[in-house]
């Protein structure tokens, strides 16, 4: 992320990076490969054996995903220690410092080292709730999201919904009256099936990694 990180600028975007053309054709041979020697495609850019907890969780229908990458997990707490470290529980998310001295200054003072926090609003675990279901299953249950989550989808997300119509034209999703699903051509998109529910992308600026 050249945008937050100074020292990535020293590389020439156009010439010694490739485009995404280039990063999805990358993808596709490597995880070709991998799948080939028998591991399992559990979402994104994470592969597993196929007896491994993670991959079984993804056959079971309850993979998570944090922060960190997918977990079998899920409805943990996590809690960060030392610099710049992520905590985040079922309300909050907070970052430590990243300086070492005000770190060590904090701890001495009895305080915890945090440099910010979030608390999440009632809106925020509900696209969670959505974001998570692309990310791990992938897809979305329309009746399943109202019984659990009183969450219906098709009313209160019509907007997001409706900009989905380009993914589906290209073969990537698959819309109708009773769920979102990510076709098999769409999973190496995850992401951005994804970012169509996240409101913190409406802004338009950029904060995060490109999703490819």
């Amino acid at each position: 992320m050249p945008w937050v990180k100074p020292a990535q600028r020293i590389f020439d975007q156009r010439r010694q990076l490739p485009g995404a053309e280039g990063k999805l054709a990358q993808f596709a041979l490597m995880r070709g490969r991998l799948l080939g020697a028998g591991y399992v495609d559990i979402g994104l850019d994470h592969f597993a054996r196929p007896g491994d907890e993670l991959a079984k969780a993804r056959a079971e229908g309850t993979l998570h995903r944090n922060f960190q990458g997918y977990s079998s997990r899920a409805g943990r707490s996590l809690y960060g220690l030392g610099l710049s470290s992520i905590s985040q529980t079922a309300d909050t998310y907070r970052q430590n410092t990243k300086s070492l001295f005000e770190y060590r200054a904090a701890l001495a003072a009895g305080r915890l080292p945090l440099e910010r926090g979030y608390r999440l609003t009632a809106e925020d675990k509900r696209r969670r709730v959505l974001v998570m279901g692309l990310m791990c299953e992938p897809r979305l249950d329309f009746e399943a999201l109202r019984e659990r989550h009183g969450i219906d989808v098709r009313r209160d997300y019509a907007a997001e919904l409706a900009s989905l119509d380009a993914l589906v034209a290209d073969g990537l999703v698959r819309v109708d009256a009773d769920e979102v699903a990510v076709l098999p051509a769409g999973e190496p998109l995850l992401r951005v099936v994804a970012m169509c529910f996240d409101a913190t992308l409406q802004g338009g600026a950029r904060r995060h990694a490109l999703a490819v």
